[in-house]
């Protein structure tokens, strides 16, 4: 391998499969394509038919796995499988030692760079340095076994330095001139979509891990007020009032909210507004949405889990009584439809004779009414109904409202020093954006 090196994920992950003997890494964080390896690694045996030996260091923090360095998940499982996994806190000196070979890591947060993406990012270490990163990060290593290391290090770099012309001239950087477009569209980028200052930056995620905004709802709940119409071509007549006659009688439900299972359903939607008041807060200047301290977060979501579950009881309760509604509208649209023909009869009815009026009419208007095709209860409203939270994050313009930090100072949500950082953070936005006070 090169001395300057691009190692994405995926070769990183590679670097590690390929281990023989002994892995040291240390990194911010881990995510699930190294875990993985280091997982495989582990069943693979050394020449000697030992277990290979394994040493992570990480940063176990909350807020390393919150800038992106890694995932919680993968790292927990090595920890629950008794991988040797130690923590330095706010350590940001990343490498890579397999076997003899090594490399300075700087790996940047998936928060900014994909993991595909391919940029120059290590640096081959020296032998002798790959002997003090064990001793300095790595203590348990046995220290005769690093001595012996040492002195076998300073004897290969003696003799590296031997070759010191050629490794000079051997790797040179790809740096290139900043043409003057390359200059242009930069600078037209950077002044029609400004960064965000990193110091602005830090703020608004300190305020985005303590709230978040919410918007509960309850999905498929249409059918409580829902009408439908009959096709003009259906009718044997275009009478007017024969139209506003079965019109009055499609009206699905009403009948619905006289049974049990339509109260069991308001009582779900009368928890579902108290869990919101209970965890969420309006805000006038949101007023499509609420916010949610994210301390609570994990119960909320267990009450709407819960309530779910005895909304699919209620679901069940429903379905029964709106097949029954709907089947109550058709007899009422079948009765409607008869009298009208009876009183209307058509040549064809006149025709038949009297005693075959009635039945003809009775006949007509069944054909009519069950042609038409009624709403599926459970496809159209069932089998979506449930009760659903929309959460999305405090963003860099929202903490630039004032109006917003007076709503969360007076709710409660914040403090006077909240108030006081963020009022100060609000004009610094501002002022960055040329805007006047």
């Amino acid at each position: 391998m090169n001395y300057f090196e691009s190692i994405s994920q995926e070769k990183l992950s590679q670097l590690i499969a390929k281990t023989d003997n002994s892995l040291f890494l240390s990194l911010p964080f881990l995510h699930r394509e190294m875990t993985d390896a280091i997982k495989q690694l582990s069943n693979k045996k050394r020449p000697d038919g030992k277990k290979i030996n394994i040493q992570i260091l990480i940063d176990f923090d909350a807020q390393t796995i919150r800038q992106g360095y890694g995932e919680l998940g993968p790292v927990r499982e090595l920890i629950n499988e008794n991988f040797n996994i130690k923590s330095m806190d706010d350590n940001r000196i990343s490498f890579i030692i397999s076997d003899d070979i090594g490399y300075y890591l700087f790996m940047e947060s998936r928060s900014l760079i994909p993991a595909d993406k391919s940029t120059i990012n290590a640096v081959k270490i020296d032998s002798v340095s790959i002997v003090r990163l064990k001793h300095y990060f790595f203590p348990s290593t046995k220290q005769e076994e690093l001595k012996d290391e040492l002195s076998d290090a300073i004897i290969e770099e003696s003799q590296q330095l031997e070759n010191a012309e050629q490794i000079m001239q051997k790797e040179k950087a790809p740096a290139k001139e900043i043409t003057r477009e390359k200059f242009e569209n930069v600078t037209a980028d950077i002044e029609s979509n400004p960064p965000i200052r990193p110091d602005y930056e830090r703020r608004v995620k300190i305020y985005a891990t303590r709230f978040q905004y919410v918007e509960l709802q309850l999905k498929g709940g249409g059918f409580k007020q829902h009408e439908i119409k009959l096709p003009d071509k259906l009718l044997p007549h275009s009478n007017e009032e024969l139209k506003r006659r079965l019109q009055a009688r499609l009206k699905l439900f009403d009948q619905l909210k006289k049974t049990d299972a339509y109260k069991h359903f308001k009582e779900i939607e009368k928890k579902k507004e108290d869990m919101a008041k209970r965890y969420l807060t309006q805000l006038k200047c949101r007023p499509n949405q609420r916010i949610l301290r994210k301390e609570e977060k994990e119960y909320l979501q267990k009450e709407i889990e819960q309530l779910n579950t005895k909304l699919n009881e209620v679901i069940q309760e429903l379905y029964g009584e709106m097949i029954n509604d709907i089947k109550y509208v058709k007899e009422e649209l079948k009765e409607t439809l008869y009298d009208f023909m009876l009183n209307n009869p058509t040549r064809e009815m006149i025709n038949l004779g009297e005693e075959n009026k009635e039945l003809m009419a009775r006949d007509r208007a069944a054909r009519i009414i069950d042609s038409f095709k009624m709403p599926d209860p459970y496809s159209q409203w069932l089998k979506n109904l449930r009760i659903e939270a929309y959460y999305s994050d405090i963003t860099y313009e929202d903490l630039g409202r004032e109006e917003l930090l007076e709503e969360l100072y007076e709710k409660g949500l914040i403090d006077e020093e909240d108030e006081n950082n963020l009022a100060d953070f609000s004009k610094g936005i501002k002022y960055s954006e040329g805007q006047s006070e």
